[in-house]
């Protein structure tokens, strides 16, 4: 489920996706006739069949999160896209380690309900790509176009998700982490 960017003019989560899918394409430089892929979670982006320089761009939104070790699957989409191709990842990430013995039970069960093998800060993805090869590497927090959606989807999840526990509390801990400070959203861009 993905959550989207919130802005004043948003009147709903399907805006809040399109948003997102806008920011993603600006960033990238997406034009027509560009190979583009998305790293959804229907292949092992660890382990691809597609040929080496391959890709123009590719982009992950909520996905490479679930990636690990993250530097494998960063060397195999370095590996697929064209030289000076673009990744974008849009993530949520743990703001920083310092505070994180205040919030390791929240941190812990963030991670077993988005059934997350681990949970690495902004700092540790920049360094897996450096290691991975990427460079050119930008960094920007988008928490506070998520954070509008999240809480929607909170409210909205005491009643929809309900049933689906994980997802609710999956909801309930991203707000929590958004709103204590331990949770941040970031949109990363890197150059093959």
């Amino acid at each position: 489920m993905h959550f989207g960017f919130w802005d004043v003019h948003t009147k709903n989560r399907q805006q809040a996706i399109l948003n997102e899918n806008d920011e993603i394409i600006r960033l990238a430089g997406i034009k027509k006739g560009m190979v583009v892929l998305d790293a959804g979670c229907t292949q092992d982006f660890g382990k691809t069949n597609f040929a080496n320089d391959y890709f123009d761009v590719i982009f992950g939104i909520e996905s490479l999160c679930y990636a690990s070790p993250k530097t494998n699957i960063l060397k195999e989409l370095h590996r697929i896209l064209k030289p000076g191709g673009i990744l974008i990842i849009a993530d949520g990430y743990l703001k920083g380690k310092s505070n994180m013995n205040l919030f390791q039970k929240d941190i812990e069960d963030f991670k077993s309900a988005f059934a997350l093998k681990e949970f690495v800060t902004g700092g540790e993805m920049v360094a897996s790509l450096k290691k991975a090869g990427f460079s050119a590497i930008q960094s920007n927090s988008y928490l506070n176009r998520v954070k509008t959606v999240l809480y929607w989807l909170v409210k909205l999840g005491g009643s929809f998700f309900r049933p689906i526990y994980a997802n609710s509390l999956a909801l309930e801990l991203a707000c929590k982490g958004a709103s204590q400070g331990f949770m941040d959203y970031l949109v990363i861009k890197a150059v093959k």
